[in-house]
Order: structure tokens, then C-alpha cells, then sequence
């Protein structure tokens, strides 16, 4: 599970006094699977870690638009490519 995410969201960590949950062994664990994996705590009753959690968010939208951005670049310049060769093709005939 932990091998292809980007982030690890505890939730309710509000709760973490009364319950037995050791968060810093489960993201020892969730690294070794996934070094470098991005953390972040939340907790509704107390708004914990939601704005990190809606800039993470908002930075993975982001990176989202560009690529496709750049996905379309692409495929409008492979288009024009394609375009030019069919004219110089008829021209040639």
C-alpha cells in the first residue's frame, strides 16, 4: 500500500491519548516501504494539520494541470507534425 503512495495521513490524532497507537513505529514502518513519504496529522475536532493537508492538496492540483497542460502542448505540436507530412505528401503526388 505504501510502496506507491506520496502521503500518509493519520487521521483523529486528537484521540491518541486514549488509545494504544504508536504513530511514530507506524511511520517507521510506512518508510521503509516508501522512504521520503510525506506525513501529515490531521484532526477534525481541532482542525490539526488541515491546512497542510489542503496545501498538499492544492500543490498535487497544480502539478496535475501543468502535465496535462503539457500533455496537450504535445499532442497539438505531434498533430501539426503529422499535418505537415500529409501536405508534403500531397504535394509529392
Amino acid at each position: 500500500m505504501f510502496h506507491a503512495a506520496d502521503l500518509l495521513l493519520i487521521n483523529k490524532v486528537d484521540l491518541l491519548p486514549y488509545v494504544k497507537f504508536d504513530v511514530d513505529a507506524a511511520i517507521g514502518y510506512a518508510r521503509r516501504v516508501r522512504p521520503g513519504l510525506e506525513v501529515i496529522r490531521v484532526a477534525a475536532t481541532t482542525g490539526e494539520g488541515f491546512d497542510a493537508w489542503l496545501a498538499w492538496l492544492e500543490r498535487g492540483a497544480a502539478l496535475a494541470r501543468a502535465r496535462r497542460g503539457a500533455s496537450v502542448d504535445a499532442l497539438r505540436h505531434r498533430i501539426a507534425e503529422l499535418e505537415a507530412q500529409l501536405a508534403a505528401q500531397g504535394r509529392g503526388a
